[in-house]
């Protein structure tokens, strides 16, 4: 219903500017009732490409909007340039009835429509356990991949398995140092592992106790690698599956070595005249293309560089004819994106279709108490850990509540509180409420299913506030995609709560009056929206708590 809205403002800003608004612009809820229903800034938009005053502008392009009699009733201009907007009655009742009908579909939008998307995330080494930093980042990848189908884009999601280079073997010889020490044995190896934890311990109980000295051997070792890799692999995909992420493809790097990749973008590169060869290494001229310097790709010692990889992988993700490769990386990796950007322009492609979305770091409290490291893990807390103290939900709706670009503080006693304070129980709990008032309801003889939006119900202005929110979460959903920004449906759906929370406090909704119906409806649409949007963060919508 707002497309409407916006729709005509956009055809006034043409009529009486002439400029055409290509761009999606927001219409708001004013904070003061008095203002409106709705209002826009567009006007300030403008003011810089128009050289003019936004309050001088808001008029002209109010003077160019004719009040509808089925949409809008009264437009009024307010300084410093805001347009402001009370709708017809007409206009309530067809955004109720819209928002009823669409059901599960309410909200979903064809914004990205025809655009291929690779997400690729979380995608942590096969070296131990996934700790909190990484369930950030598979929270935020994983509502992103929702958010986007449902905004149209063809969305895959793809973790890359770096099971190829020395933190692999490192595992491996971590693997057989436990096994030493477990069966009291004094095994030669020519290196020692750097991962220690229970899961060490587990793996390399498992290793067949006849192992002797003279068995040891590089195949041996390759094949405990493969046999530790795998196991570390099992539970990381365990874990995930309890917490309702999936992937639609597990890439192997060394996918990329068998098949010839790594060497072939080399070459690649040595054709483009980017490939320098100095003091017995390859090097990439990553500085022709805007990095702070050259990078080796192929060591002296003929061993391919983990960046020699990650090139070639990229080449696959463009070559699988992708629009759009968003990646999911740790804030630490912030300086690896120019080598990598560089490389893909230096081989044709374009690297503005290489978006990375860096994920800041997460400090885990309880109340005003920093946690301490895992005593299990040795080295941090496993995301297992804390998805079996505090939930699923809690955990997704915590990570969520800030922007990937900013540090999160998450108080574990409070993700685990049953009260407002939590905000996922908050928003939660407004969804059961609900279910709890329809059980009353139908004890008294409505049957929500039955009753339908009288034209003649006249809304008050809590009632046409609520249905306002609703009508924004088009528009939040749609900017989430877009902006690629998972964060907002979390700020909407407090805000959401908090207005249903305000009318129902307010306002008996099942009483004995015939407008008991009108209310009834009111809560549909409200649990519509919550499911709708708790279903988009991969939250459960719980009709009981």
């Amino acid at each position: 219903m707002l497309d409407k809205l916006i729709q005509v403002i956009a055809a006034a800003v043409r009529d009486s500017t002439n400029v055409e608004t290509s761009q999606p612009f927001h219409v708001t809820i004013p904070v003061n009732e008095n203002h409106g229903d709705f209002s826009t800034g567009i006007a300030f938009n403008l003011a810089g490409v128009l050289k003019e005053a936004p309050h001088s502008i808001a008029e002209k392009i109010a003077k160019n909007i004719q009040p509808h009699t089925d949409l809008i009733k009264e437009i009024t201009v307010i300084k410093p340039g805001y347009i402001n907007f009370v709708m017809s009655d007409a206009f309530w009742h067809e955004a109720l009835n819209t928002i009823i009908e669409r059901q599960a579909y309410y909200g979903k939008n064809d914004a990205g429509k025809g655009i291929k998307v690779l997400i690729e995330f979380i995608s942590a080494n096969p070296t131990g356990p996934l700790h909190v930093g990484h369930g950030r980042g598979a929270v935020i990848g994983d509502v992103l991949a929702r958010i986007m189908t449902a905004s149209g884009y063809e969305v895959s999601r793809e973790y890359y398995i770096n099971d190829a280079g020395n933190q692999v073997l490192s595992l491996g010889y971590s693997v057989l140092s436990e096994y030493n020490k477990l069966n009291n044995m004094n095994l030669q190896l020519s290196r020692q592992g750097e991962y220690t934890g229970d899961y060490i311990r587990a793996i390399s109980g498992s290793l067949d106790s006849s192992l002797q000295k003279a068995d040891i051997n590089e195949e041996h070792i390759r094949m405990i690698t493969d046999s530790a890799v795998n196991s570390v692999l099992a539970s990381i995909q365990q874990v995930l599956d309890g917490f309702g992420i999936a992937f639609d493809k597990w890439f192997s790097e060394k996918e990329l070595y068998t098949d010839g990749s790594v060497p072939a973008v080399i070459a690649g590169l040595e054709k483009k005249n980017a490939i320098k060869f100095d003091e017995g290494a390859t090097w990439f001229l990553s500085t022709l293309y805007g990095d702070e310097k050259d990078r080796v790709l192929k060591k002296q010692s003929g061993e391919f560089t983990y960046f020699a990889s990650d090139i070639a992988y990229h080449v696959n993700k463009f070559r699988r004819g992708y629009d759009l490769c968003i990646n999911i990386w740790g804030a630490d990796h912030h300086g690896y994106l120019p080598r990598v950007k560089a490389a893909i322009r230096a081989l044709g492609y374009d690297p503005d279709k290489l978006i990375v979305l860096f994920v800041q770091m997460v400090r885990l409290m309880r109340g005003d108490k920093p946690v301490a490291m895992s005593k299990r893990a040795g080295e941090y807390v496993t995301l297992k850990e804390l998805v079996d103290e505090a939930g699923p939900d809690a955990v997704r709706f915590f990570f969520l509540q800030r922007s990937h670009e900013s540090q999160l503080v998450f108080d574990i006693e409070l993700a685990k509180k049953q009260s407002q304070e939590n905000p996922v129980y908050y928003v939660q709990y407004a969804h059961a409420r609900i279910s709890s008032i329809f059980n009353f309801a139908a004890t008294k003889g409505w049957d929500i299913n039955k009753i339908t939006c009288r034209n003649d119900y006249a809304f008050n202005n809590q009632e046409k506030r609520l249905i306002a929110q609703c009508l924004l979460y088009p528009m939040v959903l749609r900017d989430s995609a877009v902006k690629m920004e998972p964060h907002r449906l979390t700020y909407y759906l407090v805000e959401l709560v908090g207005t249903l929370h305000r009318y129902y406090t307010d306002i008996r909704v099942v009483g004995e009056d015939e407008d008991t119906g009108q209310r009834l409806l009111l809560m549909k649409m409200v649990k519509i929206v919550l499911k709708n949007a708790l279903d988009m963060l991969g939250i459960n919508a719980p009709d009981k708590m």
